[in-house]
Order: structure tokens, then C-alpha cells, then sequence
């Protein structure tokens, strides 16, 4: 391997580990954040989104776009063990997705099953969103670095 070859995996590498490191950091950043701002005066937080998101709610968004959650976590791992092309597909099934959150209607309160309408959505909807797309762009710079056709 000539050293021009090297500087390139090194830096295709360089790219990964901090895309990856950045996109946790959004995803912990909008786990502190308001997800949804909702009829009653409250906000609904996004680590709370995180938690719950997998509880069937009508009409099922919350469903479809938690889904995003583990595809991401799978495009962080292949970003972090040098493997690209798979963390772009896992990133990009993530994004595609994301969209679902915006046809949350209502979200659960309490452990009652009280629940309160979205009338907004808060940072952390699109912080998590950026979060979910940095993996794949992390994986197409590192791709054109490193000279890996895209096929």
C-alpha cells in the first residue's frame, strides 16, 4: 500500500469515528430537549420519546418513526467498524423514517392513559432528525475518501 493510499484510509477513518461521535451527541442532545409541545401547556420531552416511542398510540406514528431509533444505532456501529456502504443504507432507512414523527397526533401523560394533543413540534424533533442523516453523509465523505466506488 503506497503512502498516498494510507493518508486516505486515514482519513476516511478520521471521517467515520467523527461522524459517528457527532450524531450520538445530537441524539443525546435531543434526549434533554422538548420533543412535542402539547395542548395541555406541557412539553413532552424527548428522552420520553425515546422511552415510550415503541407503545402503540394511534394512529401509530410514534410506532414507525421510533423505528428510526435502532436502524441509526446500527449505522453508528458500522460507521465505527469501517464498514460505509452499510452504515449509509442504515442511515438512510433511518431518515426515511424520521417523517413519521410529524403525523404524531397525541402523546400519553401519564400512566393512566391520559393523553394530550401535539399542537408543535420542538427542537428535539429536528435535532434527532439531523442526528439520523449525519451517519449517512459521515459514510458518503468517507466512501469518496477513500476512493470505494459508490455501486
Amino acid at each position: 500500500m503506497n503512502p498516498k493510499q494510507i493518508s486516505r484510509n486515514s482519513r476516511s477513518r478520521r471521517v467515520e469515528i467523527v461522524a459517528a461521535a457527532a450524531a450520538t451527541l445530537l441524539f443525546i442532545a435531543a434526549l434533554t430537549l422538548p420533543a412535542f409541545y402539547l395542548e395541555n401547556g406541557d412539553s413532552f420531552p424527548g428522552i420520553m420519546c425515546a422511552i415510550l416511542g415503541w407503545v402503540p398510540v394511534e394512529p401509530y406514528a410514534n410506532c414507525i418513526a421510533w423505528l428510526a431509533n435502532p436502524l441509526f444505532f446500527l449505522a453508528i456501529l458500522l460507521l465505527v467498524i469501517s464498514k460505509p456502504k452499510l452504515a449509509l443504507v442504515s442511515s438512510l432507512l433511518s431518515v426515511m423514517l424520521t417523517p413519521a414523527t410529524f403525523f404524531v397526533e397525541d402523546v400519553l401523560v401519564n400512566e393512566g392513559g391520559t393523553k394530550s394533543d401535539v399542537i408543535g413540534f420542538g427542537p428535539a424533533c429536528f435535532v434527532w432528525i439531523a442526528g439520523c442523516a449525519l451517519p449517512a453523509i459521515g459514510a458518503i465523505v468517507a466512501l469518496r475518501l477513500s476512493g470505494t466506488p459508490e455501486g
